[in-house]
C-alpha cells in the first residue's frame, strides 16, 4: 500500500467514513491516476478537470460524478492538506454538464 492511499485510508478512518464510502473514495482516486498516469498528488488544476470532463463524456449518473468530486475533494483538502482545485465546480443534479472554465452550471435543466 502506498503512503498516500495509506494516509487516506487513516484519515477517512478517523472521520468514520463507511467502508462503503471508503471504497468508493479509493476506487474514484485510483481512477484518477490510471487516467492521469501520475500520482494524485501530482495532479494539477488542468489534469483534475480532463479527469472530470472525461466522466462526464461518459454520460455517467450524477450521483456517480458527484461521488468522484467528493472523493478529490477529500483528498486534497484532508489527506494532502491543499486548496481545492477547482472552487467554483458545481455537483450535478441531473444530466451531464462539460467543465469548461470553471463556469457556474446552467440553471434551468429541464
Amino acid at each position: 500500500m502506498s503512503p498516500l492511499r495509506r494516509r487516506m485510508v487513516e484519515d477517512m478512518t478517523l472521520r468514520n467514513l463507511s467502508p462503503y464510502t471508503q471504497r468508493n473514495y479509493l476506487f474514484a482516486v485510483s481512477r484518477l491516476a490510471r487516467h492521469s498516469r501520475m500520482s494524485p498528488a501530482d495532479v494539477g488544476p488542468e489534469q483534475l478537470r480532463d479527469y472530470l470532463n472525461h466522466l462526464v463524456g461518459r454520460n455517467l449518473s450524477s450521483s456517480y460524478f458527484n461521488v468522484n468530486v467528493a472523493a478529490l475533494r477529500f483528498l486534497y483538502t484532508v489527506v494532502l492538506e491543499r486548496d481545492w482545485m477547482l472552487p467554483k465546480l458545481p455537483l450535478q443534479q441531473g444530466h451531464s454538464v462539460l467543465i469548461t472554465g470553471f463556469q457556474e452550471r446552467a440553471a434551468d435543466r429541464s
